[in-house]
């Protein structure tokens, strides 16, 4: 497991945005959304699972929080709310009905669209990992929480299968150019999964030479796109597998789902 310190930032840049993952706790990352262009230079936060690294970095490059957006109701993505509310009075906290009791004051719900920094955010409802879990898009910029991640998904906690598989596809739909945020570092972990199930894939190969290379260069692997997972994540190769590679004594070859379900299982135990 790879763990990430504060010189680890990545930062990036597109148009008048400037998306900062700020990494925390072991492998989680708490996304900064700014724009640049606003006097003030207004910030959302997404999903805070610590405060004071947040608080330090806002500080630092003199950035106004001027909302918190919450993916779903786990700890390591919410209890830095309380403490950041306190610092910033008046901060809007965004979340589905499932972090009302997380600190969330604006409850947001399945195709909703709200309006941050200037900016259309459409709400997208992706249950699986939490039954409430949802995904907020900003037009060249998704941020998936534990739904999507670099070459894998979330743990189903309390969804089903047939709810992730649903909410993975529905995030494919949107343009392959858009960044893909999610808010942990598996990636290079995704990866060796993936290589051992597509053992003759060559982007997957490749892949983990470009993250490996990240790493050893101290830089995260996010975010990545949807044209990029289209090619190397394994929960959106289902159809691909070759069944020899999968142990399961009885299996319906023309059903992706249950090559879905089984490749999620087979991850837990990897």
């Amino acid at each position: 497991m790879t763990t990430l310190t504060l010189s680890d930032l990545n930062v990036s840049y597109i148009n008048d945005w400037q998306l900062t993952a700020l990494p925390v706790l072991t492998d989680n990352y708490i996304w900064l959304l700014t724009k640049m262009s606003s006097s003030d230079k207004e910030t959302i936060i997404v999903d805070p699972g610590v405060s004071e690294p947040v608080i330090n970095y806002l500080n630092h490059h003199q950035l106004t929080p001027t909302a918190i957006i919450l993916t779903h109701h786990h700890y390591d993505h919410t209890d830095g709310v309380e403490a950041l509310v306190e610092h910033y009075k008046g901060l809007l906290v965004y979340g589905p009905e499932e972090t009302r009791h997380k600190g969330a004051n604006q409850i947001i719900k399945d195709q909703d669209q709200i309006t941050l920094l200037g900016k259309p955010c459409n709400i997208i409802e992706t249950p699986g990992h939490t039954l409430g879990h949802v995904c907020y898009y900003f037009g060249e910029i998704l941020f998936t929480g534990d739904t999507l991640f670099s070459a894998g998904c979330g743990r189903l906690f309390e969804g089903s299968y047939q709810q992730m598989f649903d909410s993975l596809n529905k995030l494919m739909e949107f343009p392959a150019s858009t960044l893909v945020c999610p808010a942990h570092e598996y990636t290079l972990s995704n990866l060796k999964f993936a290589a051992s199930i597509f053992k003759h894939n060559q982007e997957i190969k490749s892949h983990i030479q470009l993250i490996e290379s990240r790493y050893h260069s101290k830089q995260p692997s996010v975010p990545s796109s949807i044209e990029i997972e289209q090619r190397i994540n394994p929960y959106l190769l289902c159809k691909y597998i070759d069944l020899n590679e999968i142990p399961v004594k009885t299996y319906n070859y023309f059903d992706t789902l249950q090559r879905f379900s089984e490749l999620r299982k087979l991850k837990d135990n990897f």
